[in-house]
């Protein structure tokens, strides 16, 4: 196919590849916009929360030492032994969520996701979150 000139190649080319691209192409143009998907869990999560929510990483132990208000909801990994990650969002002193994982990119990763999940099943915290802002402005 190679010796076949420039344009035969191109078009032997995009016949192999085009089971890979047809997917992409989809999420590209198709009405339901799949592109979250591909968005990374804490660029996903500063995306829909408007730049409100920060979100950090802790030592465990750390963690307890620095006292946040709200108890370490242990989701994530569970054999971590107080040698882990503490991920935490939170929205000024509100902690949304934490996860505990054995790496700080993993704790970060699955706290981001974790509240991108809550996010949409009730889009509404972000506008309460909002709100409670302007009103601590004040």
């Amino acid at each position: 196919h190679v010796d076949s000139g420039f344009h035969y190649g191109q078009r032997a080319v995009q016949h192999v590849i085009k089971p890979l691209l047809q997917p992409i192409s989809c999420l590209l143009t198709c009405e339901y916009n799949g592109l979250t998907s591909l968005l990374h869990p804490k660029q996903n999560l500063y995306e829909m929360s408007g730049g409100i929510i920060s979100v950090r990483a802790y030592k465990e132990d750390a963690y307890h030492r620095l006292k946040f208000s709200s108890p370490l909801c242990n989701f994530g990994n569970r054999s971590c032994g107080g040698a882990g990650y503490v991920g935490v969002v939170r929205c000024k002193q509100i902690i949304l969520a934490t996860a505990v994982e054995k790496s700080k990119l993993a704790a970060i990763n699955v706290v981001c996701e974790l509240t991108v999940q809550i996010l949409k099943e009730d889009p509404s915290i972000i506008s309460r979150l909002q709100e409670l802002l302007l009103l601590l402005a004040k």
